[in-house]
């Protein structure tokens, strides 16, 4: 409930005038400021839980009729490959990821819960480094685990097959279902995936001066929450229709390419977008291969040097590289008809979250243009009183 999709499914439900919502949260951030209101008006239960431990994931669901599980951990690095993250931090994955939805899963037969949403990712079925052109949920089963290129599309996956095995337990009691966004996005620093490709875009100049020809489909958090209570509502009333079920959720909108949505970002946050290049296969290919061996050098350095400390950071990983490379966009007909999802209109969510980032780094990236403008007019002075010297 502290993180950013948490956060927003706990927003919706008081907006809809859900009496009673137990927020749970190994942390509290009320980044979206909906607890403590919520609190002080008695609609919210603030309840700090670690889902690791068994015991305290019964408690945590004691009473409940709906769960919303959207807890999950990327790594350290986010995203990255699975052979480059180091042996504690897959254990640390696969205990959230898989251990811990398992213990929600047992709380809420337990408890007698009647629905469980998960939020999985379109990862479970795509994550392999080739196209994905409006994949339907059901060709995950052409991909295996080994397949899988990084770590949180591997545990994503263990824990989405978990959820839907769960369905009718409890004699037929609890029905289960899995959503699956792909690049979930939002006002929100946040929302990791964009985060960090607006943050290539505006470093070090600011300048995006390439365009692709893949696409890449994207997840607007309102929609993923919407799609959500959705399936919550068919969950309690239709269970033999969504139980058991997985769903794509997108924006059911593409940009020209894969990199215009985050260029329009970066434009609107102060950062020009000039795609006067196209980058084609082999550019791609040199980039990831730059992104692996960096990824690399920054494992093993973890390795040698701080083997118990913080992993070393790159830049960016192989497997985000990807998302540039290869287009990856998904069917969401089975959502529109078993939900009735229909995605929000595109331009407004777009111009909400391009506000936050202008505000976010246009006074950062106005302060670093100065600088480097400065620095670069002092060279070409120096070189140019040389050059009058000689």
């Amino acid at each position: 409930a502290s993180g950013f999709l948490g956060g927003w499914i706990v927003k919706e439900l008081l907006a809809q005038g859900v009496a009673r919502v137990r927020a749970v949260d190994i942390t509290r951030d009320d980044h979206l400021g909906v607890l403590a209101p919520g609190e002080a008006s008695g609609a919210v239960d603030f309840v700090k839980c670690d889902i690791t431990d068994a015991g305290q994931a019964s408690a945590a669901l004691e009473g409940a009729q709906v769960v919303f599980h959207a807890a999950s951990s990327y790594g350290s690095p986010a995203f990255a490959a699975k052979r480059y993250m180091l042996p504690a931090q897959q254990q640390r994955m696969v205990a959230i990821n898989v251990d811990g939805t398992r213990n929600l899963l047992e709380a809420a037969v337990e408890h007698g819960a009647k629905a469980f949403i998960y939020t999985s990712t379109a990862n479970v079925s795509c994550g392999r480094a080739q196209d994905a052109d409006f994949l339907d949920e059901d060709e995950e089963l052409d991909v295996s685990e080994e397949d899988l290129e990084e770590m949180y599309s591997l545990v994503k996956r263990r824990a989405d097959r978990l959820v839907r095995s769960y369905d009718g337990s409890a004699g037929g009691r609890l029905r289960t279902c899995t959503i699956r966004p792909t690049g979930l996005w939002g006002p929100s620093a946040k929302a990791v995936a964009l985060t960090t490709a607006v943050e290539l875009g505006v470093w070090p100049l600011g300048a995006l001066l390439y365009c692709g020809t893949k696409k890449l489909d994207w997840s607007h958090v309102h929609n993923v929450t919407v799609a959500e209570i959705l399936a919550a509502g068919k969950c309690l009333q239709d269970g033999d229709v969504v139980g058991g079920k997985a769903y794509n959720v997108t924006d059911g909108h593409l940009e020209k390419c894969n990199v215009t949505f985050v260029g329009r970002i970066c434009d609107f946050a102060g950062a020009p977008f000039w795609p006067i290049f196209t980058l084609g296969d082999k550019a791609w290919w040199f980039i990831c291969f730059c992104m692996t061996c960096w990824e690399g050098i920054c494992f093993y350095l973890t390795l040698w040097l701080r083997p118990g400390g913080p992993p070393f950071q790159p830049l960016s990983t192989r497997p985000q590289m990807n998302k540039g490379r290869y287009s990856m966009t998904l069917s969401i007909e089975r959502a529109r008809r078993d939900l009735g999802y229909v995605p929000a209109e595109w331009e407004p969510l777009f111009m909400e979250t391009a506000t936050f980032f202008r505000e976010r780094y246009s006074e950062a990236h106005r302060a670093m243009h100065n600088r480097l403008m400065l620095a670069a007019s002092t060279l070409l002075c120096a070189a140019i009183a040389m050059y009058l010297a000689l």
